[in-house]
């Protein structure tokens, strides 16, 4: 009986985790829908550039002041010292935010125009995107799922509400509205969290830094890494190609992006339980084929499902393919990155259960250092396809390169989590 009611425990929270992963990666795919729909590929081109360096805000949220929440989290601490360590979390989160915000700010007034507006209406979310990825983190490591789903939910729901004016009223969005919309939506979800930060977590910024500081730093330079592997072939598409090639290059991002739900499903269910089970350092060597397998196969199924719809004829809205001008080779270069991200997830996240913040720096460096150079090489040579080429090619690179990094684990590490 016990261990029935031990096994729809752990159901009810796998099903919660993907609901709220699920309705995040909508939310954010819903900001790009909207503006893919809203204006031509040359607006959506811009856009873009300007979404992106927001999910780069993102990643480096969710990798800095995020994965500690969820590696720190996860530990068995007393009461005073783990609300200590989440208080100092949320004022880390804010100064994080707006330390980002300055040199994003500072480039949007000097480029001035649609771009340079959208980089400043960036720079103004950038604290609210930051706390709403840490909430998630510091919420999954006390496995309150539901927690997690009710934040997702509302900066969901800000969203929709908006869409359903535009499509019920004579008020028309355009693309900067609905990334100002997006950024709104981030805020109002992370308000609880903000609060916190500011009563009472600027003054435990000192305790945050002693306790997860430098694996803060070395996770959130991974995570800008990480983001910046598109948004730097995205602005040199602008340079090379043209705004309406940068307009098709995330075009054919955008209906693949559902996917990032699967990847970060696997980090945030994987590594508390993990951890808990086993303690920060001890990997079980199934768990990186287990993610890659799991990955790809939803990769596969997703492609598939692409495919069958642009064969149908049917209205396909964002997930259009040759309506937005993805061709048959775009296409297939763009599945073949986001397997090579499947194949990359599974090792990162067995050196994230490792606590190995440095090896997963290193990964990323060479990684993010391959892809710009490949990138660009292959837009030089043939235009868009080349340079969804070069990034497909790269980012196998890195996952052969996170692979050997995690191969290179001390093996006691691997070998205690298949005797427990």
């Amino acid at each position: 009986m016990r261990q029935l009611i031990r096994r729809t425990r752990i159901s009810r929270g796998w099903l919660l985790a993907a609901a709220a992963q699920g309705t995040a990666s909508i939310t954010n795919f819903a900001a790009a829908a909207l503006a893919l729909s809203s204006g031509d590929l040359v607006a959506f081109g811009r856009f873009s550039i300007a979404y992106q360096l927001g999910l780069v805000v993102i990643s480096i949220g969710e990798a800095s002041t995020g994965a500690t929440a969820l590696i720190q989290g996860s530990r068995e601490l007393p009461r005073a010292e783990r609300r200590s360590v989440a208080e100092g979390t949320a004022g880390a989160a804010l100064v994080v935010g707006a330390t980002m915000a300055v040199p994003i700010a500072i480039a949007g007034a000097i480029l001035g125009g649609p771009v340079g507006s959208s980089l400043l209406l960036v720079a103004l979310g950038t604290p609210g995107l930051v706390s709403q990825y840490t909430l998630r983190g510091l919420r999954f490591a006390r496995h309150d799922q539901l927690g997690v789903l009710r934040a997702d939910g509302i900066w969901l729901a800000v969203m929709l509400v908006v869409a359903l004016v535009d499509g019920v009223t004579a008020w028309r969005g355009s693309p900067t509205a609905y990334l100002a919309v997006w950024l709104a939506g981030g805020t109002i979800s992370a308000a609880p969290l903000m609060l916190k930060g500011l009563l009472r977590g600027l003054r435990r910024l000192r305790t945050y830094w002693q306790t997860t500081g430098p694996q803060a730093v070395r996770y959130g330079f991974a995570g800008l890494l990480s983001r910046s592997v598109f948004i730097v072939p995205l602005i040199a598409t602008e340079v090379i190609v043209g705004p309406e090639g940068t307009g098709v290059l995330a075009a054919a991002v955008v209906v693949f992006s559902p996917l990032s739900v699967v990847n970060t499903t696997a980090g945030a269910i994987v590594v508390p339980r993990q951890i808990r089970a086993s303690g920060v350092h001890v990997v079980d060597k199934r768990i990186p084929l287990q993610v890659i397998a799991g990955v790809s196969a939803i990769t596969l199924g997703w492609a598939a499902c692409l495919l069958a719809l642009e064969a149908s004829g049917l209205p396909a809205g964002p997930f259009a393919l040759s309506a937005n001008g993805i061709t048959a080779a775009l296409f297939t270069a763009t599945l073949v990155r986001f397997l090579g991200l499947a194949f990359w997830r599974g090792p990162t996240t067995g050196l994230m259960i490792a606590d190995a913040s440095a090896d997963t720096l290193e990964t990323r460096v060479v990684g993010t250092l391959a892809s710009w150079l490949a990138a660009i090489v292959g837009l030089q040579l043939a235009g868009v396809d080349g340079g969804a080429i070069g990034l497909a090619v790269a980012t196998w690179f890195g996952a052969w390169v996170a692979w050997r990094r995690y191969r290179a684990l001390p093996r006691h590490l691997l070998r205690m989590a298949n005797h427990r």
